[in-house]
């Protein structure tokens, strides 16, 4: 048997949006039903026959001849009925409409409820997008150090499902991170921060962990919860400056004890030069000679005074130069330059 209504539903639905002459239109098909479906009794007459038969009982009593206040009894037991059956009809009615009107308050109220949320659940994982996007770890740890949420680049670097780590410590995930005691908080809060190392399958990696210990007012439960920043390439950075540095050191070194050495083995043979030059001025020389042998002993003063100079830097970055002031002429230093020149 094919429902009549069922198939005027279903072309009306067919046609919100237009008819599609290529797409088959939808049917409903129902079962035929197991017994003739009866009309429903109307109860909205039943007080009108009862208020009718009890009227033609009232006359028949009164035509049978029947005392007054039987017909009067039949009559006020009637409209009684009557009156009671449309007070309680019009109660009815007002439940129902009290009911619609509080299940439509309690609907609009859900709808209303179902958005906030679906609106709060949207706000949150746009917070957690947005935190994941950074870069950095976020781990929030309970007074015992088990851990209540971590984001999904913490559980990619320990290369743990992000599911599973509820309840885990960090110790048992190879990050060595304790615990701030109570003694440390002070205005029911304490801030730390540390550079931890983490155990990688790709080799090791610093993080700068910053953790905020909060100890709450009312029922005093602490928790944890930290923010870590990737500072590899800082701490390798870091890593070439002092290796850097210490091999700028060991040259400055190197370069200090080569210039001792040679300022040393220079000296020894200037003085053989200086004192021969001394003792050829003592000898019967032309003044044309003893003008080039005091050239000889000039040079070999002021090389014989570089060298000192270059043992004087040498001290100098020992950090054992003592300066020692002497008296010198200017006429001489000047005389000096001339015959240099």
């Amino acid at each position: 048997m094919i429902a009549e209504s069922g198939i005027k539903a279903a072309e009306s639905a067919d046609g919100v949006d237009g008819p599609d002459p290529a797409a088959p239109k939808r049917q409903l098909v129902t079962a035929p039903p197991l017994a003739p479906v009866l009309p429903p009794a109307n109860p909205e007459g039943l007080p009108f026959l009862t208020v009718v038969a009890i009227a033609v009982l009232a006359g028949l009593a009164h035509l049978t001849g029947a005392p007054i206040f039987v017909t009067l009894g039949l009559l006020v037991t009637g409209l009684a009925g009557l009156g009671m059956h449309l007070r309680n009809k019009r109660n009815e009615r007002l439940a129902a409409d009290l009911l619609d009107e509080t299940a439509a308050r309690s609907r609009a109220e859900i709808e209303t409820l179902a958005d906030r949320m679906w609106e709060m659940q949207e706000s949150e994982e746009r917070f957690r997008g947005l935190i994941d996007a950074l870069g950095d770890l976020v781990v929030h740890r309970d007074r015992d150090g088990h851990i209540v949420y971590a984001n999904k680049v913490f559980a990619d670097l320990v290369e743990v499902d992000q599911r599973d780590l509820a309840g885990k410590t960090l110790s048992e995930l190879g990050i060595d991170v304790g615990i701030v005691p109570d003694a440390a908080f002070s205005d029911h809060e304490c801030l730390s921060s540390t550079d931890v190392a983490v155990r990688t399958s790709n080799g090791p990696r610093w993080f700068s962990w910053i953790e905020l210990s909060v100890r709450d007012k009312d029922n005093g439960a602490v928790s944890h919860r930290a923010i870590a920043r990737d500072i590899t390439a800082r701490k390798r950075a870091e890593s070439s400056l002092i290796t850097a540095r210490e091999r700028a050191e060991y040259a400055s070194q190197a370069k200090s004890r080569f210039l001792a050495t040679v300022s040393h083995e220079i000296r020894t043979p200037m003085n053989g030069i200086m004192g021969m030059a001394k003792l050829l001025v003592d000898t019967d020389l032309s003044p044309e000679q003893r003008t080039y042998v005091g050239a000889v002993s000039t040079s070999a003063s002021a090389l014989l005074a570089l060298i000192e100079d270059l043992l004087d830097y040498s001290k100098i970055e020992a950090g054992r130069f003592d300066p020692e002031p002497q008296p010198t002429s200017v006429r001489e230093i000047a005389n000096n330059i001339i015959e240099l020149m």
